[in-house]
């Protein structure tokens, strides 16, 4: 959910008009995923589907965390940057995508190597999320330039452009990964990612 969930949402960008009103409609999808997360978790109301889908422990309150933070952060870069930038794709495609598989293969291989700085991370994760993070967000960043045509705000980048920003994007994304703070991660890697990708581009 967490990697595929995100980059799907990104695909579907450009389908959407040039008209002021688009981002917002198209924020407000995972804003509302937000709430719904925020009303099962708070036990409001009942979804055992996705607290099942969508936590760790199997306990509803998890959704208040992590799930909801990466409903609602999606939904503020959407809001913030849509696709006339680098940036705000580049923090979603890392927050999904490396973040994702630094979770999954820092599980499976990570074991026996161990970060100094954060006993509870891995090499192997890290360099899983900055390897994931740096070809989703270049493919996606290709994808929002392909879709924007010759006009298209992100048309004066050049392919070395994409790759050295989506690369320092993506690094910075990682080492912030890689921190002891895994409850906010959520929050800390995509804004991270955000900040790196002012400079980055």
């Amino acid at each position: 959910m967490h990697i595929g969930n995100g980059l799907l949402f990104i695909m579907f960008w450009p389908t959407f008009s040039r008209q002021p009103a688009a981002r917002l409609i198209c924020a407000a999808v995972p804003a509302l995923a937000a709430v719904h997360f925020a009303l099962v978790g708070l036990g409001i109301t009942a979804d055992e589907a996705l607290v099942k889908s969508a936590t760790r422990s199997g306990q509803r309150q998890e959704l208040l965390r992590g799930p909801f933070m990466y409903g609602s952060v999606i939904s503020a870069i959407t809001a913030m940057y849509w696709r006339d930038s680098p940036v705000g794709v580049a923090a979603i495609a890392v927050l999904c995508a490396g973040d994702g598989f630094a979770d999954i293969i820092g599980r499976r291989y990570g074991e026996h190597n161990k970060l100094p700085h954060s006993p509870s991370k891995s090499w192997a994760g890290s360099g899983a999320c900055m390897g994931a993070g740096w070809v989703a967000s270049m493919a996606c960043v290709l994808l929002m330039q392909a879709a924007g045509g010759k006009d298209g705000p992100l048309h004066a980048l050049g392919v070395d452009d994409i790759v050295r920003g989506c690369g320092v994007a993506s690094f910075i994304g990682a080492l912030t990964e890689s921190l002891p703070v895994p409850e906010i991660d959520n929050i800390t890697v995509p804004l991270a990612v955000a900040l790196a990708g002012q400079y980055a581009f």
